[in-house]
């Protein structure tokens, strides 16, 4: 991951640095990223299906260590639909459709692709599926 570096002497603070989206949130791949993402000072809004999920996956990044919590959000993420995405300045993309039908999982991977790729905002994307 890539950031601009902060002025000699200046800390970067977690208001400073761009918010880092992290797609499939409740993933072995994803929980990884948030843990660092969070231990380094990002703010860090993740996605799952369905927010029911959240207290399951903060107590399973608290099992694993997890500082700085509060700067961690959850958001229902819908492969089929643009909203929510739009305040990512860093992406990763870490997610993948569970489809059974080859068809249909090339369909929502492209819709997933679009809308990451859509971002204005975002300056980084990272595919890790």
């Amino acid at each position: 991951m890539t950031t601009t570096p902060s002025p000699p002497g200046a800390a970067a603070t977690p208001a400073s640095r761009p918010r880092v989206l992290v797609t499939g949130g409740s993933g072995f791949i994803a929980g990884h990223c948030i843990l660092h993402l969070l231990e380094q000072g990002y703010r860090v809004r993740t996605t799952v299906r369905g927010l029911g999920r959240e207290p399951e996956v903060r107590a399973q990044l608290g099992d694993a260590g997890m500082v700085n919590g509060e700067a961690l959000s959850f958001v229902a993420a819908d492969l089929t639909s643009d909203a929510g995405w739009a305040d990512a300045g860093v992406i990763v993309n870490s997610c993948g459709p569970v489809e059974r039908s080859d068809q249909s999982s090339r369909r929502l991977a492209r819709s997933a692709l679009r809308q990451i790729t859509a971002i204005p905002s975002a300056r980084t994307l990272t595919a890790t599926t």
